[in-house]
């Protein structure tokens, strides 16, 4: 029986979910090995068929691996990545250093960006030493005015090799508008450095904005080498042992071949999360999807059935543009580190992770900090005897003495009011981070469910989700939600997204608009075959960047299949529409003039014969009463302190069955919270909605 595979390595698991074509699904969740992430990944692999064969199915082939990583962020936010070289135009060396205004703030959280003493730019990914000028001028209409001086080129680029550049970043001023001199400068790096990683610009971020447009060019360079030998790796390793290719999810929801992952890792940021998201879309028309795993806790937004998208992203303050499923994440998991400040006033929670080695202190794997994780285990909240199924002890003990030594000694408080406030803290956090992507987008959270997955997301959604007003927390399938990235990995579509920089007023002709948007779809639609879709089953969706004139906010609307003079109009409507619910009632100002910057297309084809849709209900049966199968003090108010609380497992679940609250539902890989006042009932589907 072939099955298909989902792998999801995040910073403290990884995760794997396998399904077959009906609807069987088994996972595994197996401790991330940061020296090594091939080993995780084989290991969850492997974890996963064990739990098949338990199963009955001993004898499972694997047609198709797609893998979700976060291998590409964590190399720029270790400092990890080559020894790298940027060639630029003559007189632009400093666009990279100089950044941007924002530049200092760009992706912090509002408690990091008030303390204006403490806020300095990022360490540079390539220093000026490292950066060479090339003689070279094209206009911004693709004009040459200054011949590519090739003699001198070869100088600058031996002088960088000898300096020890393995990795080149090629950005020329306009290369956007015409390519000739980025493409043969490549020629004259292959030439004299055979073998180095190259990235051109015009092929990696084909658009205008040269900060932007260089760090992604940049960034490419500078995780490339690490990104590609790490795929080929793990291309061996699971082409010999499990006979199946990788297939890479990347930060805009479709996977690709890991050789194209490997030629554009920028757009690889955000891979891991990005797969929930998509999974998150077949839940609802208006989804808050949030996964909170050991290190990070992601929100992304999903309105009327889409993703919303970003077309310029943020990684450890560097600005960079590729177009991305738009995510926003702090650093709140179960393994933040909860910690008293400087003046022994403050209890505060993260950004620091202890991650998976040694991780929290209950782990008792040398963990001497408490976190999140540590909390949660002295409340009640997890069970020690039962973490992972019952395949991990916790020690509570350790938990104990790591929050009253660090914490509650130096506030003068207990050590369970100590760590109640950490999770009221952490809650408030990440209810914090939700209004920053409903209401600083201009909706209302009240008007959306809350998806919850990830190890940690369903154990603290229900106390935020009651915080910012939302009626419905969806768990989706249980305890698959546990792994639900690596199962969005397992059934994501093949996707290509093309694009390239169209500078007009509009409007313009419609035939004009055509030509430009069907020369994309006809690229895009290659690619996709390339990588195995078949041409009919390849559906194709178009967007292009609008802004007022003397405005600096670029915004993606969607566009027609087919456009006409009637159909520009109501693109122009809808961006009205757009800016005015980001911006407020009445900034759309039509007489400053629309422009177009940059034209999309999006080429999706089914890489899945699992598929999102055939998400296997659950037994429609009504479902005898639930009965708890033990009790348990939980503190749910720090004022009334613990509370005897029925304690329910999650085998048998049907549907219908409801839980009222105070309770505990233990589903193995995660634990879900019913707080007093709240229910939790079992849907056809197999989710398990909570009425906040």
């Amino acid at each position: 029986m072939a099955i298909e595979l989902g792998v999801d390595i995040g910073g403290t698991f990884t995760d794997v979910v396998a399904a077959d074509e009906y609807g069987r699904m088994w996972s595994a969740k197996v401790p991330t090995t940061p020296a090594n992430l091939v080993d995780c990944f084989l290991n969850g692999i492997d974890a996963t068929l064990a739990e098949a064969a338990l199963d009955g199915h001993p004898d499972l082939a694997i047609e198709r691996i797609v893998h979700g990583t976060t291998i590409a962020t964590n190399l720029v936010v270790q400092r990890a990545g080559a020894p790298l070289a940027l060639l630029t135009t003559r007189g632009f060396r400093d666009t990279i250093h100089i950044m941007q205004g924002r530049g200092y703030i760009a992706g912090l959280p509002e408690d990091q960006i008030t303390n204006i003493h403490l806020l300095k730019k990022p360490a540079a990914l390539v220093s000026k030493q490292m950066i060479g000028e090339i003689d070279e001028r094209i206009d911004c209409a693709g004009a040459i005015v200054v011949k590519l001086n090739e003699e001198r080129a070869r100088e600058v680029i031996r002088r960088l090799s000898s300096a020890g550049a393995s990795a080149f970043a090629i950005c020329l001023l306009w290369s956007f508008v015409n390519e000739t001199h980025e493409r043969r400068l490549r020629e004259i790096v292959e030439e004299e450095c055979p073998g180095a990683y190259i990235s051109i610009s015009c092929e990696i971020a084909p658009r205008t904005g040269e900060y932007a447009r260089t760090v992604a060019t940049v960034i490419n360079s500078y995780v490339g080498p690490t990104v590609q030998d790490y795929f080929t790796r793990l291309e061996q390793e699971t082409t010999s042992k499990y006979r199946s290719p990788v297939s890479v999810l990347q930060s805009t929801g479709g996977s690709v071949s890991s050789e194209e992952a490997g030629r554009n890792p920028v757009r690889l940021l955000g891979s891991g999360p990005v797969a929930g998201t998509m999974a998150s879309a077949a839940l609802a028309d208006n989804v808050i999807a949030i996964d909170m795993g050991g290190t990070t806790f992601d929100v992304s937004l999903i309105v009327e059935g889409s993703p919303l998208r970003s077309n310029i992203s943020v990684v450890h303050q560097y600005e960079y543009s590729v177009p991305t499923i738009e995510l926003q994440s702090i650093g709140s998991g179960g393994g933040s580190i909860v910690w008293v400040d400087e003046l022994g006033t403050s209890l505060r929670v993260g950004p620091k992770s202890a991650g998976a080695e040694p991780g929290p202190a209950c782990y008792g794997k040398g963990g001497t900090q408490p976190t999140v994780t540590d909390c949660n285990v002295v409340t009640g909240f997890l069970d020690p005897e039962r973490f992972l199924g019952g395949k991990m002890k916790l020690e509570a003990e350790r938990a104990h003495a790591a929050l009253e030594t660090e914490v509650a000694s130096r506030l003068g408080m207990g050590v369970v009011e100590a760590a109640h406030g950490a999770i009221r803290i952490v809650d408030s956090q990440m209810a914090g981070l939700v209004r920053q992507v409903t209401i600083g987008r201009g909706y209302d959270p009240r008007d959306f469910v809350v998806c919850a997955y990830g190890g940690a997301g369903p154990l603290h959604a229900p106390a935020f989700a009651r915080e910012l007003g939302v009626s419905r927390v969806v768990i989706p399938r249980g305890s698959l939600a546990a792994v639900w990235s690596a199962y969005g990995a397992a059934t994501a579509d093949l996707s290509v997204v093309v694009e390239r920089s169209l500078m007009r007023n509009l409007p313009v002709p419609a035939d004009e608009f055509e030509t430009e948007l069907q020369a994309l779809e006809q690229q895009a639609t290659k690619r996709l075959v390339a990588f195995g879709a078949a041409k009919s089953s390849v559906t194709l969706q178009r967007f292009a960047d609008l802004k007022y004139g003397m405005q600096a906010h670029v915004l993606e609307v969607p566009l027609e299949a087919e456009l006409d003079s009637e159909a520009i109009e109501r693109f122009l409507s809808s961006f009205d529409e757009i800016y005015e619910r980001i911006f407020g009632a009445g900034t759309a100002y039509r007489e400053a003039g629309v422009q177009l910057t940059a034209v999309r297309v999006q080429a999706v084809a089914p890489g899945t014969k699992t598929g999102q849709k055939l998400r296997p209900p659950g037994n429609r049966d009504a479902g005898p009463e639930l009965s708890h199968s033990s009790m348990r003090a939980v503190c749910w108010d720090v004022e009334r302190g613990f509370e005897e609380t029925p304690v329910f497992l999650g085998q048998g679940l049907v549907t219908g069955q409801q839980i009222t609250g105070p309770a505990v539902l233990e589903l193995g890989v995660t634990t879900i919270p019913v707080h007093p006042g709240q229910s939790l009932e079992v849907t056809p589907s197999g989710d398990l909605d909570i009425h906040v």
